[in-house]
């Protein structure tokens, strides 16, 4: 099974079928379609293809090496930490992903401004745009990572919706990145820290009060 998800591509052994949901290997078969034109020519058309799933049987079908059937959700699941409203974004970038992985991208980008909108907000931030707002939290000690994660997002959202910067029109693999750097981020910010907060207040208080007392900090009552 695979780690991540895996997006349907063009001749790809194995990926997440968009009918059922399941990392499957995938079957391929080739299809002529035919058909009149208004002056009853007859005119061959190629470039149509047909992916099998293994686990459901359900059929894909693709032409000119991009699938049109079913128009299903592409990438990953969100993070429901992410909260509804950035969640809902993230699920409307799913759906035109496919057909347009660079509206998908513009609409993740959203997503990340929403998201350091709430973690400044949440430190106390004050902050000019999107790129201050992840400078800011940068230097408050945001991890490398992360901070590289988020302006990837900033920067390939950016330069999708102006001409000349960043061809994205069938750039699916990278939109593919983008979904899944959104849940990195919202794991490392959001839900790890509320894990780790929520196995820690159930510690006996004066177990805590011996920690903090340790650590030097104010002891709680």
């Amino acid at each position: 099974m695979a780690d991540k998800h895996v997006a349907p591509a063009w001749q790809l052994k194995a990926f997440h079928c968009p009918l059922c949901g399941v990392y499957a290997h995938q079957e391929w078969g080739w299809m002529k379609a035919e058909f009149y034109a208004r002056e009853w020519q007859y005119l061959p058309t190629d470039g149509w293809g047909l992916a099998f799933c293994e686990h459901c049987s359900g059929l894909s079908v693709w032409f000119e090496e991009r699938q049109v059937w079913p128009t299903a959700p592409t990438g990953p699941l969100p993070n429901e930490d992410l909260g509804e409203d950035i969640v809902a974004l993230y699920n409307e970038a799913r759906a035109v992903a496919s057909l347009s992985p660079r509206s998908a991208a513009a609409l993740l980008r959203l997503c990340t401004e929403m998201l350091v909108r709430r973690l400044c907000k949440e430190s106390n931030i004050r902050w000019d745009d999107l790129n201050d707002g992840i400078g800011q939290l940068a230097r408050q000690g945001l991890p490398q990572q992360i901070q590289q994660a988020l302006d990837t997002l900033r920067v390939t959202g950016n330069s999708a919706v102006h001409p000349g910067q960043m061809d994205m029109t069938d750039d699916l693999e990278t939109v593919e990145r983008l979904f899944e750097f959104l849940n990195l981020i919202a794991d490392n910010c959001i839900t790890q820290p509320r894990a780790v907060n929520s196995a820690y207040a159930k510690l006996p208080v004066e177990k805590r009060q011996a920690i903090e007392t340790r650590d030097g900090k104010t002891q709680e009552a």
